[in-house]
């Protein structure tokens, strides 16, 4: 304890100190090194881009800017949104968004069409928080591989994401941007549409 004095008053201020066993110093040590070893494996830094090509490329003519977002798109990406899941920094559950809708969407939609006419895409939206989940059954869990990272986004973010993966998804398939023989990621092309291709050929 210390005496604090003043004003002939006397202050006894207790200052309690938590011992630190060896044991917990060896956990915190195990603890650091891990929480390096997983930064390292799941953020490593990017790899330096090749930019050799882009002098050389021949690119076609732009298409159209696509049309202005309207509220029915939006209402699309809302519904697609699965009410359980956790939700990212923002801390806005994907539920709270459906359930508000009705009043908030004049915002979301005036948002929406400001961040793609400008090209911005606003920096908050671009944070998320990892979650790192042990795998089942790992022998050994001090290894990174023994560990699984889950990316949570902000949820008004993942609502622009949306629009835009639906934007680009029509301009694609509208215009024909992509050869003919690419089946992945693209709407109705599916493993049952190639073997019908192989079979007609």
């Amino acid at each position: 304890m210390r005496q604090r004095s003043g004003n002939s008053k006397c202050t006894w201020i207790l200052h309690q100190h938590r011992p630190t066993s060896p044991q917990s110093m060896k956990r915190r040590l195990r603890m650091v090194k891990k929480r390096k070893s997983l930064n390292q494996t799941f953020f490593p830094p990017p790899p330096p881009a090749d930019l050799g090509d882009i002098e050389a490329a021949d690119y076609p003519e732009p298409v159209p800017p696509s049309p202005r977002i309207t509220s029915s798109q939006v209402e699309t990406a809302i519904e697609k949104l699965s009410p359980k899941k956790a939700p990212g920094p923002d801390e806005i559950p994907n539920l709270v968004l459906k359930k508000c809708y009705n009043e908030i969407k004049e915002h979301l939609l005036l948002l929406a069409q400001e961040s793609f006419e400008t090209g911005h895409f606003p920096t908050i939206f671009k944070q998320s928080t990892t979650l790192v989940l042990r795998k089942p059954k790992k022998p050994d869990y001090s290894k990174p591989n023994a560990y699984r990272p889950i990316a949570l986004e902000c949820t008004v973010g993942k609502v622009l994401e949306s629009i835009m993966a639906e934007t680009i998804s029509y301009l694609t398939e509208n215009y024909e941007l992509l050869p003919a023989n690419h089946f992945g990621g693209r709407p109705c092309r599916t493993l049952t549409s190639i073997h019908g291709r192989r079979g007609s050929i």
